[in-house]
């Protein structure tokens, strides 16, 4: 008796379905562009092969589909771990549908609590594994992307490099998306609150002033009498002092959050919800869902309750009395 080896029947029908599915994905999204509109990725195919891929603001995408960090992971959710407990567990078929992008956003909103996590690998099973480090990648044949947290924009009134009048994000500037416009290099330009380089004088202030768009255009003011020159200098002083106080205010905002995802460690071990009361006079219900601590509305709401010029001291997190009209629109109340 003769044996006829026709390889891996398993092999063969995956094969055989990727392949309908190929057909379907081209008959329902077909090429637009050319050759052109295809992501320089050899591991793209079907309809993620002609879709943008979204790319969260304050993330990089990394390497290429079906590529994974090779170091190990300090944290791993595994399949559905991004999934609420009240949906159903679903793959993402794509990287550029709408159920990926959920988990993507969700993905992003854990990195972002966590100041350990500087890269992640995102599953379309709604899994996610967590790094620090990220020398390198892997392929791999499971379905994933791998995203790098980019640096916060530098602070508030921080030179940055003139590229012309139009202004830049930090995250484009980081992820080199930015170009030159006219005039670049002409005037002084800072970060602001937003994390955007603009353009605050020109360089040649004698002779030039910004117009409504931001140009360098020759001056049409005349020479400042001395008490215009004072109050010039008073309103700069402002500035600064405005600058100095947005400057603070974020500072006390994430010393607050901090404060409270540590409170949150230290006493509610096991639980899902804990009380944190940093002022000794109200307190917030802050509460874990999804393996998730969110502390940045009641951070905000009890640094607008103290208030920019009013010191703070941190309590442990207990107040054996409560004031009255413990009202607030962000946090819920015990």
């Amino acid at each position: 008796m003769t044996t006829v080896v026709i390889g891996n029947p398993i092999r063969n029908i995956r094969a055989i379905i990727d392949q309908i599915f190929q057909g379907v994905q081209n008959i329902l999204f077909p090429k637009e562009g050319g050759g052109e509109s295809i992501q320089n990725d050899a591991k793209a195919k079907g309809v993620d092969a002609y879709r943008e891929i979204k790319e969260p603001r304050q993330y990089l995408q990394k390497g290429g589909i079906k590529q994974m960090c090779t170091g190990e992971p300090y944290e791993v959710e595994h399949a559905y771990g991004l999934v609420y407990d009240y949906e159903e567990e679903k793959v993402a078929p794509t990287f550029s549908g709408p159920q990926f992008q959920v988990y993507l956003d969700r993905a992003t909103e854990l990195c972002d609590d966590d100041p350990k996590c500087n890269y992640f690998n995102l599953w379309t099973d709604g899994g996610i594994t967590k790094y620090s480090e990220c020398d390198s990648l892997k392929d791999t044949i499971n379905s994933t992307l791998t995203y790098e947290k980019l640096s916060k924009p530098p602070l508030i009134g921080t030179e940055c490099e003139d590229k012309g009048y139009k202004g830049y994000n930090w995250f484009d500037f980081k992820k080199g998306k930015v170009t030159l416009s006219t005039g670049a290099g002409e005037a002084k330009s800072e970060w602001n609150e937003d994390g955007d380089c603009v353009r605050v004088s020109c360089k040649n202030s004698e002779r030039e002033e910004l117009n409504s768009i931001r140009q360098c255009i020759p001056t049409t003011v005349e020479q400042l009498s001395t008490n215009e020159q004072m109050l010039e200098i008073a309103r700069e002083k402002q500035r600064q002092a405005d600058v100095d106080a947005a400057n603070a205010d974020i500072d006390r905002r994430a010393e607050f959050a901090d404060a409270c995802v540590k409170h949150f460690h230290d006493t509610g071990s096991g639980l899902n919800e804990v009380i944190w009361n940093p002022s000794g006079a109200q307190g917030y219900v802050i509460s874990k869902a999804n393996k998730e601590i969110d502390c940045r509305k009641s951070a905000k709401s009890e640094n607008d309750r103290v208030g920019k010029d009013r010191g703070y001291a941190y309590f442990d997190g207990f107040a054996d009395d409560w004031g009255d009209n413990q009202n607030d629109a962000d946090a819920s109340w015990w």
